[in-house]
């Protein structure tokens, strides 16, 4: 399809619309520019609403060569990492900002940069790490740099396998065997007791019937007690009655029979 526009010639629409559509995305992909009003309740001091974990910040004059070569391959860089790293709803891993110099030179002067073009990396609202170009390879060194930086993040963000139900039945199935060799160990420790002490399972001998007889007669001494004193002054009076051969012995009597006083 094609249309004429006044006497110039003829314009392919098809061609203009993907032209539009390309102007369209590459305003879309360059990063915000930050001035001395904006840079500080973004960068060092975000706000409550704006969760960015860091900053790249890239600090040039507009009207620097190297700066001017530089703004595409950063505006492109900053739409790859951004897409790559800004996977969560609520927070931002990375945002990627322009400062001009040639207009906040104070601002610049604040975060000490000291030549052109001059990279910063922002974590947390603290400066992290600085690029410094102004050769002819800016662009790859830049990438590489970025490369370098921005690989731990990527690594962070990486989902954890998660763990299988075989994992978690391991520490049971190994509490089971545990318990189950304390038991065991008791029970052996327990039957090395009995069989090492023969006291304990075999039976015990009776007493002789001597040994008997004789803690019976001593119970029967102990139960008798001693006599009382009304029995003895009793048969001293039977001695005194009777004569005094007859509390003596019967051997001395018949021994001594013709003794004469």
């Amino acid at each position: 399809m094609v249309a004429a526009v006044g006497s110039g010639g003829l314009i392919n629409i098809d061609e203009a619309q993907e032209r539009a559509l390309s102007q369209s995305s590459e305003a879309h992909l360059q990063p915000p520019v930050f001035n001395r009003y904006t840079f500080h309740g973004n960068v060092i001091r975000p706000s409550d609403e704006d969760r960015v974990s860091q900053w790249i910040v890239n600090y040039c004059p507009s009207w620097w060569d190297h700066c001017q070569i530089l703004a595409r391959p950063f505006a492109d860089m900053a739409g790859q990492w951004e897409s790559r790293l800004n996977t969560e709803i609520m927070n931002l891993n990375v945002r990627f900002a322009v400062v001009d110099c040639a207009v906040d030179k104070v601002l610049c002067n604040d975060q000490y940069v000291q030549g052109y073009p001059t990279v910063h990396r922002y974590v947390k609202g603290k400066r992290f790490a600085t690029w410094t170009g102004g050769s002819g390879q800016d662009g790859a060194r830049l990438a590489q740099w970025l490369t370098q930086q921005l690989n731990t993040t990527a690594v962070a963000k990486e989902p954890k396998p998660i763990a299988t139900s075989k994992a978690k039945t391991k520490p049971a199935l190994t509490g089971f065997i545990v318990e189950l060799s304390l038991v065991m160990g008791v029970l052996l420790v327990n039957l090395w007791a009995v069989v090492s002490n023969p006291q304990l399972w075999q039976r015990q001998p009776a007493a002789p019937a001597k040994v008997v007889q004789q803690a019976t007669a001593l119970s029967m001494t102990a139960n008798k007690g001693p006599t009382s004193g009304k029995e003895n002054h009793s048969e001293c009076e039977q001695c005194d009655v009777a004569g005094v051969g007859h509390c003596l012995p019967k051997e001395w009597a018949v021994q001594h029979q013709g003794m004469e006083l």
